[in-house]
């Protein structure tokens, strides 16, 4: 899964393209909505096909959760990610060349320590000159980076209108309104936020919270994907008394429900902390004003009930683990370039607030605030929390005390992360809906636009008390196959909504490649080229005989699809007919032998009845003569009938040649957009 970054680049954000006050007021080719990974690269690869693009950013930072602390990237398979995406971990690999980027560490030993974590250590990443472990500002740096190769323009502060901001006509969204009323009209939307408003507000179907698995037939959904965890502390105020009430962040105080249920529950948020131990680089970590012990009693609870077997430990992939080797208490310290930690939830009652996110997906920018502010205090008074409360073991706290807030990340922020863990939100109902059945390879999606391999991850839900006892839904985590993403699973239902594509109700791996469906192309190209190639096959045979005609038949396969769909002169066509088809030769000849093998029986069938009764009838005579005439109609009129094979053979060879080599891309479905209405 991809994620993103942050750094102090005001300067090199006033070098991205933007426009005035009057462009707001132009039609635009794609308009993206959300400056997260997906958004940068879907603006990129727009932009880079020629389209007229703008970025819509509602805060003041690109990249989303990658620049927003999660700098050690989940790969799950290192060979799935291609496109833009691999464009920038080969971005973050180049940034890190320099030797300015290495202020409190060196790139060597940092190389060297690398562990090999999902196939990636750091000899794999020297050799693929790719780099997945990132800081939270050089990611932003590579996204920036990025923009500046394109025209795309980039509006930052800018938040749709919750209540009025899409206009529609008809099935077709036509404009968007920011609050402060700016309209952005355009002829196909993206929406890569993570919380899909521009979905929701557009009318697109969609659900937030957890199907039952019997929706689906799937294993995973809905409640207690696995069993619950007891665990075994009192969770009332005041130890016995349940009228003194239950602790946070316990959520559930009735019956828990059945394993598979439905529920409106997502799962819990937090955000991925970048920590320091280098003193000179370091802001202390200060009791926040509005601390609230209660938040904390569960952990405390928890780590007195381990009765002094915890103390700090090595990790494999971190700085240390309060807990003991490899065993965290709260955050973990996952390493980053510079002595720098992505620091995501740890233990029980850690930095994942359990129900504080339920009503973000939903909520409106006040409501989010709220939510955002309170998982902040919540996160910073936990960091406090670890280093100053006596029940923590000393050794623990010591350790603690030892790190600090990176002081050159997140500047305009309290050197805080800028962007809030949304792990779910709202899921669009499309047509092919994602489901572990693809997870697991019972399910295989025919429109495949990137390849997800991670496993099927969720964090805990809830926390909650049954008959006096305390449990956490833990959650589940999953190994599954390298499977494909459906281009269906990021298109509205059904055509309900035309030139929308929505990335927030795809909650696995974010790879965008610019890949869009060819809707109709193909019946058009045959019936406007079936003449052309109709002639073609007759003289078929006869280059088949020879290898040098079935060698250039093979490599020029692809000049009319090419010519047709990108405009292109003969010889252009020419030369990129044998650019696709290169190494896939075989491919196209059993295409071109298929489609000849067709031909041939259609016109035999039609034809070698009339042409046996000629020569029944006897050369030179009125009937063989007129049989003959029939025959040779009728085999003609066969070939040109299945004529058309040839064509819509070679244009799905195109079509598949696109995807596998260079990505489908948005060309197509904005030539359909572009077409006059009736």
């Amino acid at each position: 899964m991809m994620r993103a970054l942050s750094l102090s680049i005001i300067a090199a954000l006033l070098m991205v393209p933007k426009f005035s006050r009057a462009a707001d007021e132009s039609e635009w080719d794609v308009v993206v909505y959300g400056g997260t990974s997906s958004g940068v690269t879907a603006a990129v690869q727009a932009a880079r096909m020629g389209r007229k693009v703008v970025l819509i950013e509602p805060g003041k930072h690109l990249g989303g959760m990658s620049s927003g602390g999660l700098g050690m990237t989940d790969i799950g398979s290192a060979g799935t990610i291609g496109g833009l995406a691999d464009e920038f971990y080969a971005g973050v690999y180049s940034y890190y060349l320099k030797p300015e980027a290495w202020r409190q560490d060196a790139r060597e030993p940092f190389f060297e320590w690398m562990p090999d974590n999902w196939g990636v250590d750091g000899k794999r990443a020297e050799e693929t000159k790719r780099q997945y472990l990132f800081e939270p500002h050089a990611a932003e740096r590579v996204f920036v980076d990025m923009l500046k190769t394109t025209a795309a323009a980039v509006v930052y502060g800018e938040r749709l209108d919750l209540k009025n901001g899409v206009k529609k006509d008809g099935a077709r969204i036509v404009s968007i309104t920011m609050e402060s009323g700016r309209v952005f009209r355009g002829k196909a939307f993206v929406d890569t936020t993570y919380e899909g408003d521009l979905l929701a507000k557009a009318g697109v179907k969609y659900i937030v919270g957890r199907e039952p698995n019997s929706q689906y037939s799937e294993t995973l959904n809905g409640k207690f994907p696995t069993p619950p965890v007891h665990i075994k502390i009192d969770p009332y105020v005041v130890p016995g008394d349940p009228s003194s009430g239950i602790l946070p962040p316990a959520v559930l105080v009735t019956d828990p429900g059945k394993k598979g249920e439905g529920d409106d529950l997502v799962q819990a948020y937090n955000y991925r902390l970048c920590l320091t131990d280098a003193r000179d680089n370091q802001v202390a970590i200060k009791k926040p004003d509005n601390y609230d012990p209660k938040d904390y009693e569960l952990l405390a609870r928890w780590i007195v009930s381990k009765a002094g077997k915890l103390k700090p430990g090595p990790s494999r992939i971190g700085h240390v683990a309060l807990g003991g080797k490899n065993s965290n208490i709260g955050i973990n310290f996952d390493l980053i370039p510079n002595r720098k930690t992505d620091s995501n939830d740890g233990s029980h009652f850690g930095s994942d607030l359990a129900g504080a996110s339920k009503n973000w997906p939903e909520g409106d920018y006040a409501e989010r605030e709220r939510i955002g502010k309170r998982v902040r205090d919540y996160s910073l008074g936990l960091l406090w929390f670890l280093g100053n409360d006596r029940r923590v073991p000393q050794e623990v706290r010591s350790e603690m005390l030892r790190w600090g807030l990176a002081k050159d990340e997140f500047t305009d922020n309290g050197n805080f992360p800028h962007q809030i863990y949304v792990r779910e939100a709202r899921r669009m109902i499309s047509d092919y809906v994602m489901t572990d059945h693809d997870g697991f390879g019972k399910a295989r999606a025919d429109d495949p636009i990137a390849l997800a391999s991670y496993p099927l991850d969720s964090h805990s839900a809830s926390y909650y008390v049954h008959e006096g006892q305390l449990y956490r839904e833990p959650g589940f985590y999953a190994k599954s196959q390298v499977f494909p993403i459906s281009y269906r699973a990021i298109r509205p239902m059904g055509g309900r909504l035309v030139g929308l594509l929505i990335w927030a109700g795809l909650r696995i791996g974010l790879v965008w490649f610019g890949l869009f469906a060819i809707v109709g192309l193909l019946a058009a190209l045959s019936a406007l080229l079936s003449p052309i190639l109709s002639g073609l096959i007759l003289f078929g045979g006869f280059l088949v005989a020879a290898a040098g005609g079935v060698y250039f038949s093979v490599r020029y396969a692809l000049c009319v699809p090419a010519a047709v769909l990108e405009d292109l002169s003969p010889n252009a066509a020419i030369a990129r007919s044998v650019q696709l088809t290169e190494d896939y030769r075989g491919r196209i000849f059993l295409i071109l032998v298929c489609a000849i093998v067709v031909t041939y029986a259609a016109a035999l069938l039609l034809q070698g009845p009339f042409m046996v009764g000629a020569m029944v009838a006897g050369p030179g005579t009125v009937t063989a003569l007129t049989l003959e005439i029939i025959g040779a109609v009728l085999g003609t009129a066969g070939s040109t009938f299945s004529g058309p094979i040839m064509i819509i053979g070679l244009a799905m060879a195109y079509y598949d040649l696109r995807i596998r080599k260079e990505a489908l891309d948005l060309d197509m479905m904005l030539a359909a957009l572009d077409a006059p209405r009736a």
